[in-house]
């Protein structure tokens, strides 16, 4: 019996890229300063010469955070960041303008999103803004991009328009990070307001 050698034919991958990929919008940031009020301690946002990211939150985003991080202080809690990010010329700003608190495996120092937590997470979104980032806690263990966090930011919140805030319950200090090398935002550069 002689053996047949079966040739499958590979398919051809294309890549399109979507229209509806997300970009930020054009919008002067004078036009957007009028429709706020700041409540942040400080003078109002100019642009730097590097043009780096600005950051406003809404104080009842801040308070929501701020509620489920100490929440139980003595395990990390995480959440999702919407809201719109704007190009004014070559100055970049973001604002966020929901936050939602996930249900995550975790423990003193580590937390992960599950399958449970992301079904959820995308019920709610399913009427409001684009996901900017995300937030979670560091219970007692200061501010900063642990390696699972910088891979977490590299992988899913890559754009300079998205971000990660850092909040430490214990001792009530924040710092936001963004694009995919989660760089510090300058505490000059964020923004809280009503």
């Amino acid at each position: 019996m002689k053996a047949h050698k079966l040739e499958i034919e590979e398919p051809e991958i294309l890549w399109h890229e979507s229209q509806n990929v997300y970009r930020p919008a054009q919008r002067a940031l004078l036009e957007f300063l009028s429709t706020i009020a700041l409540i942040s301690p400080g003078s109002l946002p100019a642009k730097k010469e590097n043009n780096s990211l600005l950051v406003f939150l809404q104080k009842g985003c801040l308070e929501a955070m701020q509620k489920h991080a100490a929440n139980d202080i003595l395990r990390e809690q995480a959440g999702i960041l919407c809201g719109q990010a704007f190009l004014d010329s070559d100055q970049l700003y973001i604002d966020i303008t929901s936050v939602f608190p996930a249900e995550t495996a975790n423990s003193p120092a580590h937390f992960s999103f599950h399958e449970t937590s992301w079904e959820r997470i995308w019920s709610q979104l399913q009427t409001v803004d684009p996901i900017l980032g995300w937030y979670h806690s560091h219970p007692g263990l200061g501010i900063f991009l642990s390696a699972t966090d910088l891979r977490t930011q590299k992988l899913y919140f890559a754009e300079p328009w998205q971000v990660a805030i850092v909040m430490d319950p214990v001792s009530s200090q924040s710092g936001i990070f963004s694009g995919a090398k989660g760089e510090l935002v300058d505490p000059e550069q964020f923004f809280i307001y009503a």
